[in-house]
């Protein structure tokens, strides 16, 4: 007779289970960190090592998406970012480029912050 294995779960609050959530982010923060550290590169966006995603993605949009960047160059930076994040194409309405590059750096912010909530913090 053939035993039925129940299958794992893990719930974001019990404390049992931090560590799995905690490592889960701490690699999609790590991700996002070395694709926006290649993008940087591939834009002669000048990063440290040292810096977040956070950092990274805001610096980029900064630079590259500011009233003194040309179309061209605004256009590039927008593909690549698509690209690398296809999400990113449907975080906005279709007219409004910029909500989903601003939807996409809440994205980011938001691992940032549930990452250090995750490792930093107990849950009671």
């Amino acid at each position: 007779m053939e035993q039925k294995q129940e299958a794992v779960c893990y719930k974001h609050d019990k404390l049992e289970h931090k560590h799995f959530f905690a490592g889960f982010l701490n690699f999609a923060d790590d991700n996002l960190k070395h694709v926006l550290l290649e993008i940087a590169t591939r834009m002669n966006f000048k990063v440290g090592n040292t810096e977040t995603a956070q950092n990274i993605i805001y610096g980029l949009c900064a630079n590259h998406l500011s009233d003194k960047t040309s179309i061209l160059q605004k256009q590039k930076f927008l593909d690549m970012l698509g690209e690398y994040f296809p999400c990113v194409r449907f975080l906005g309405r279709p007219d409004q480029e910029n909500d989903s590059i601003e939807n996409f750096k809440s994205l980011v912010v938001a691992v940032d912050k549930l990452r250090h909530f995750y490792t930093h913090y107990g849950h009671n």
